[in-house]
C-alpha cells in the first residue's frame, strides 16, 4: 500500500482557487455536505463540480450585474431623501453597524468561529 503525503497539481489549484475566491469555498462545502448526505460516488462529486465550474462565470457575470443594479437603485433612493432623512438614515446605518461589531464580539467571547461569510467586493 503506497501513502502519498504531496499534493497533487490538481489539488494544490483547487486549494489556492477556494483561498482566493470565496464562491468556490461556498460551492466545495455543499458539495462536501451532498457527498456526505447523499453518499455520492466520487464520479458524482466529479461530474458535480465539472457542472459547477461550467457555470461559474456566468454566476459571477449576473452576481456582478445584481451588485450593479441594487447599487443605481440604492442612489436613486436616496436621492430622494431630504437632508433630515439622509442624516437619520446614516444613524441608523452607525447602529446596525454597531450591532455587527457586538454580535461578533460576543461569538468571539464565546470562542465560536467565525460564520461562512462571503467577502464584499
Amino acid at each position: 500500500m503506497a501513502v502519498c503525503f504531496g499534493m497533487t497539481s490538481m489539488q494544490a489549484q483547487e486549494k489556492a482557487a477556494l483561498k482566493s475566491n470565496p464562491d468556490v469555498a461556498y460551492d466545495e462545502n455543499r458539495i462536501e455536505k451532498m457527498r456526505e448526505e447523499l453518499e455520492l460516488s466520487e464520479d458524482q462529486v466529479e461530474r458535480i463540480k465539472d457542472i459547477m465550474s461550467a457555470r461559474a462565470d456566468e454566476k459571477a457575470k449576473l452576481k456582478d450585474m445584481l451588485k450593479q443594479l441594487k447599487e443605481e437603485e440604492r442612489r436613486e433612493i436616496e436621492a430622494l431623501y431630504t437632508d433630515e432623512q439622509r442624516a437619520r438614515l446614516d444613524e441608523m446605518k452607525e447602529r446596525r453597524q454597531e450591532l455587527i461589531e457586538r454580535r461578533r464580539a460576543e461569538r468571539e467571547e464565546r470562542g465560536e468561529g467565525k460564520k461562512f461569510q462571503r467577502n464584499k467586493k
